[in-house]
């Protein structure tokens, strides 16, 4: 066993396929399950289930899973440590984002952070609420931006970021009975574009002021819902950072009474943090600070 194939058997976890691995990997997707293969035998029981449509890890694996990612992680932290020392910052911060900030405040955080540390690789993964969240539970992202609603561990740290107001978006003719709010009674017969079931803190708002008609259009993206709203399909709530970066010829009223969602960013495996992730996390804590 090496770190080599600790690593082999990681990125086939979170690729899901052997193919999808050995293409990240550079190598061919025979070394890969060969790798597999030689890894099982030194277990002494299977890691992975075999099918048409990929894989998935039975109940050893998933036992196995934790500890791997934390060997990968102390090694990539040791790695980070010798080049410092050496006088060379590299390294790979792994990031997870929902849409929202990915399109607002990522760009320009990992433009300036290339800039400082031209040698660190990033890789941003953009998912759904719960996406991101089991990312940075699991250990396949360093750092996460996750909202109030978000459940971590205790190997998880959180760092307040922000809160922003939740604004309510409406077809641009829409009429309302004033012209600085909308009311909960002018959203009780609208169609609201949201998906059912997300934890976060819109769906508490939507939950707790009985808004509960329409969503016949359900949509993870919030592109995707003011595209809607835009057609005049439905209304939406969505947070400020939402509208910062797509531009819709909508309305945007703030809702009466008032709601808000809280940003943070999630640290995993707090107490590992390798020297590129600290950087990134001191980075992204300055920029929002600024802004």
């Amino acid at each position: 066993m090496s770190l080599y194939d600790y690593e082999v058997f990681n990125t086939v976890v979170e690729q899901g396929s052997f193919n999808k691995a050995s293409r990240i990997l550079h190598v061919t997707p025979s070394a890969v399950s060969h790798i597999i293969a030689k890894l099982e035998e030194d277990f002494g029981f299977p890691l992975l289930y075999r099918n048409r449509t990929g894989i998935a890890l039975t109940p050893d694996g998933e036992k196995m899973l934790p500890s791997i990612k934390e060997i990968l992680q102390c090694n990539e932290q040791l790695n980070q440590e010798i080049s410092d020392l050496n006088g060379v910052s590299n390294g790979i911060v792994r990031i997870a984002t929902i849409s929202s900030v990915a399109k607002s405040w990522l760009p320009t955080i990992v433009k300036g952070f290339k800039e400082e540390h031209p040698n660190v690789t990033v890789r941003i993964s953009q998912g759904s609420y719960s996406e991101v969240a089991d990312w940075i539970n699991s250990g396949s992202a360093d750092l996460a931006f996750v909202t109030g609603a978000y459940k971590g561990n205790e190997e998880t740290e959180l760092i307040p970021l922000a809160e922003e107001q939740l604004l309510c978006a409406m077809p641009k003719d829409k009429k309302t009975k004033n012209k600085k709010h909308i009311t909960l009674d002018e959203l009780k017969d609208e169609t609201l574009i949201h998906p059912l079931g997300i934890d976060d803190e819109i769906q508490e708002y939507i939950d707790k002021n009985g808004l509960i008609s329409g969503y016949e259009y359900v949509f993870d993206d919030d592109s995707a819902k003011l595209a809607m709203v835009e057609q005049g399909l439905g209304l939406c709530i969505l947070p400020e950072l939402s509208f910062s970066a797509d531009r819709y010829d909508v309305r945007v009223l703030p809702l009466d009474p008032p709601g808000s969602r809280k940003l943070f960013l999630a640290v995993a495996h707090a107490k590992f943090t390798a020297p590129a992730t600290e950087e990134m996390r001191e980075h992204i804590t300055e920029y929002v600070e600024k802004i």
